[in-house]
């Protein structure tokens, strides 16, 4: 490959972190419950995860499962655990607010940009659902986001790759955007040839709660390590 692509594994526990190594990922993101699509993990399970995977750990930075519109009290709770997991060895934290029109939350966002100083800033998924992307994506630039996750406003990345694409190339350079959302190893390569992102996003877990498997995430790297996009 031409240039090497950054594979970042979603996991729930250090173990899972560790298989992630052991099968050539480049970064985790670790969150807590991912059958409510991921909360913030136990600082004590982040440190170890850092520790044994000896990789990058971003760290999701969600209250609670549901939508992505939070009261004063769990945008209190999401400013005061930063610095927790900050100490605990996150490299980034990965988080969202949408406002009541659906739109990225400005105050609230910059409320948690001071809070996570020195770290990389990662909007998630609720980025799927805001109602002007584009308007979105320089919203974040502007705010200091290092990448955002989406799959393009689709259920899954395959059918967002138009949106996608676009998106790339309006960030030109300036954000990093990394699809996620349905990867499989029999699409990854589609993905990225097709959307221009040089990094992915993916879980490679048989199902909510069970562990990580090497071999699965092998499987999921395998044509993504030995094809060129």
């Amino acid at each position: 490959m031409a240039a090497r692509i950054l594979a970042e594994v979603c996991v729930e526990s250090a173990a899972d972190a560790r298989a992630a190594a052991q099968a050539g990922a480049d970064r985790v993101e670790l969150c807590a419950d991912l059958s409510v699509g991921g909360i913030t993990p136990d600082c004590a399970e982040l440190r170890e995860a850092r520790a044994t995977a000896e990789l990058p750990v971003a760290a999701m930075l969600r209250p609670r499962g549901g939508d992505f519109r939070y009261d004063a009290a769990e945008l209190r709770a999401m400013e005061q655990a930063v610095p927790a997991l900050r100490d605990a060895g996150a490299t980034a934290v990965v988080f969202g607010v949408l406002d009541r029109d659906g739109s990225p939350d400005r105050g609230a966002l910059e409320r948690i940009v001071r809070a996570a100083e020195g770290l990389e800033l990662v909007f998630h998924r609720a980025f799927d659902q805001v109602p002007d992307r584009a308007a979105a994506l320089e919203l974040l630039i502007a705010l200091g986001f290092t990448r955002v996750l989406s799959s393009g406003g689709a259920p899954e990345v395959v059918a967002g790759i138009p949106a996608l694409r676009e998106l790339v190339a309006q960030a030109d350079g300036r954000i990093e955007l990394m699809p996620g959302g349905g990867v499989r190893a029999a699409n990854i390569v589609q993905v990225l040839r097709e959307t221009g992102a040089r990094q992915i996003h993916f879980s490679g877990k048989r199902g909510y709660g069970e562990p990580t498997r090497v071999e699965d995430l092998r499987a999921f790297l395998s044509p993504l390590r030995g094809s060129s996009t």
